[in-house]
């Protein structure tokens, strides 16, 4: 709930012009859907919303989870940008907090 609500909130600050949601999470789904009409509606007071997640096209031929982007209610499309095992690899926080 807190996640959408600071979308939300994000998309109607005139100082913002992208929210990014980072999530696969379905329940977030109304929330691309909300922004996105809010934004159709009234593009000049609200920013634009898009979505990036984890993807690794070789976990399908492994036989593990793939991974993938969020995706609003049809016949809405946003951009998804897919980051890879490089990406995530990459963001791992190799220091050891005592």
């Amino acid at each position: 709930m807190l996640c959408a609500l600071a979308c939300v909130r994000e998309a109607a600050n005139p100082d913002v012009d992208l929210v990014v949601l980072a999530s696969r999470d379905p329940d977030l789904v109304p929330v691309l859907d909300e922004l996105y009409d809010f934004r159709g509606a009234d593009p000049a007071r609200y920013a634009k919303i898009e979505t990036v997640a984890w993807f690794d096209p070789q976990a399908r031929r492994e036989g593990r989870y793939a991974g993938g982007n969020l995706r609003p209610t049809a016949p809405r499309r946003i951009w998804n940008t897919n980051l890879d095992r490089s990406c995530y690899d990459a963001s791992i926080d190799r220091n050891a907090y005592r």
